[in-house]
C-alpha cells in the first residue's frame, strides 16, 4: 500500500519524468511540427489534421505508460483517485507546450462514465471456498476478460475420506468457463492412497488433462501449507521452498473471453457446505467481470468504477478542433488494497 508522503514523491517523480520528455519528443511535435500557412485554404487545413493526429497519438501513447506506472504505484483502490491527478497534471504540460504556438489547445480528461469498471473480492479469513448459504459449486464472476491478480491461499489442503481403495476424494475445483463451451480447471485434491498417495495439483482443459504435480514427484507439495497460489500466474509459493515455484500453469488456456469463473467442492458428502474434508483457506480476486449477485457473508465485495479507465483527449486550432475518447487495457497485478 503506498503511503501519502512517498505517492507524493512517486507523483512528482512520475511527472517530472512525464514533462521532461514531453520538453524533448513533444516540444519538436508541437513547436517543429505544426506548420501553418499565412493562408486559411487547403493545404493549411490538412497541415492542422496531421498535427492534430500526431499530438493526439503522441498523448494516447503517454496515457498508456501513465496508466501502467500509476497502477505500478498505487493499489487498485486507490488508483482512480491517482490517476486522476496524473492526468490533471499530464494535462497542464501538454497545455503549456501547446500554448507556446500561441494556436493550438489539448485538454485531456479521465472520462469515469465510458470506463471500465471492475470488481475486488476479499476473503480475508479463513474458509471454505463456498458460496451464499454454502453452495458448493457457484460461479463467482461472470463476463471477465481481465482477473488479475487472482489469488488463494489454502490453510487446510482437501483431505479424502477413507483409505486405499475405499478412498474418495474430496477435491477444490477452480474453473474457468466461456460461451463456446472451451473451459479450463485447476484441481487441488488428496488421493487418500494408491500409487499416488498425498497432495495433487492439476490442470485440465476440455482437451483433457495438460500438467500434474503429485506429491510423490515434487517436494514443494509435500509441505504443511499454508500454500498461495497465484493462479493467473501460475505460481506456487509454500514454506518447503525458498522462492515460489513458478510456471506450473498457463491460466485459462483454450479459453476465449469472455468468460466465467466458478468454485467447486467436491466433497462427496450431502447437505450445505463441504464439511471438514474440504478445503479451507483465503482468496482475493480482482476482475473486469462482474461479481455474484449473492456474495457469502466471508467475503468482502467492492466495485472499482475505474478499472479500465477512458480518457478524453480534446484538441483545438483555428482549422479543426475535436474530441477523441481512447480507452485503456489496465492489469492491475500488483497490490490491490
Amino acid at each position: 500500500m503506498v503511503t501519502g508522503p512517498s505517492d507524493e514523491r512517486g507523483q512528482l517523480l512520475l511527472v517530472g519524468a512525464v514533462a521532461i520528455a514531453l520538453v524533448v519528443v513533444g516540444g519538436v511535435v508541437l513547436l517543429n511540427g505544426m506548420k501553418y500557412t499565412d493562408t486559411v485554404g487547403t493545404s493549411g487545413t490538412d497541415d492542422a489534421i496531421s498535427d492534430s493526429e500526431r499530438t493526439v497519438e503522441m498523448a494516447e501513447s503517454d496515457l498508456d505508460g501513465l496508466v501502467d506506472r500509476v497502477g505500478s504505484d498505487t493499489s487498485l483502490l486507490t488508483f482512480e483517485e491517482h490517476l486522476q491527478r496524473n492526468v490533471s497534471q499530464l494535462s497542464r504540460v501538454y497545455t503549456r507546450l501547446a500554448a507556446d504556438r500561441r494556436s493550438a489547445y489539448l485538454n485531456i480528461s479521465v472520462n469515469t462514465t465510458a470506463s471500465g469498471s471492475g470488481w475486488l473480492l476479499n476473503q480475508s479469513t479463513e474458509g471454505q471456498f463456498e458460496g451464499e448459504d454454502g453452495a458448493q459449486n457457484w460461479t463467482v464472476v461472470s463476463d471477465a476478460t481481465v482477473t488479475e491478480p487472482f489469488r488463494i491461499i489454502v490453510d487446510e489442503w482437501p483431505d479424502a475420506t477413507g483409505n486405499g481403495s475405499d478412498a474418495k476424494e474430496s477435491p477444490l475445483y477452480i474453473n474457468v468457463t466461456d460461451d463456446n463451451g472451451h473451459w479450463w480447471s485447476l484441481k487441488l485434491n488428496d488421493s487418500g492412497g494408491g500409487s499416488a498417495e498425498g497432495k495433487q495439483v492439476s490442470v485440465y482443459t476440455d482437451r483433457g488433462l495438460q500438467e500434474a504435480y503429485r506429491e510423490d514427484d515434487v517436494s514443494w507439495i509435500g509441505d504443511d501449507g499454508p500454500y498461495e497460489i497465484d493462479v493467473t500466474a501460475g505460481r506456487i509459493d509454500t514454506a518447503a521452498t525458498a522462492e515460489p515455484v513458478t510456471g506450473l500453469w498457463t491460466f485459462a488456456a483454450n479459453v476465449s473471453t469472455p468468460y466465467d469463473i466458478s468454485f467447486r467442492d467436491g466433497f462427496p458428502g450431502s447437505g450445505e457446505g463441504g464439511g471438514e474434508k474440504s478445503a479451507t483457506g483465503r482468496y482475493r480476486i480482482a476482475t473486469d467481470g462482474v461479481a455474484a449477485a449473492e456474495i457469502p457473508d466471508s467475503v468482502n465485495a467492492t466495485e472499482i468504477p475505474v478499472f479500465h479507465p477512458a480518457f478524453d483527449i480534446y484538441y483545438h486550432q483555428p482549422e479543426i478542433q475535436y474530441t477523441r475518447t481512447i480507452s485503456v487495457t489496465y492489469h492491475p497485478g500488483g497490490d490491490v488494497e
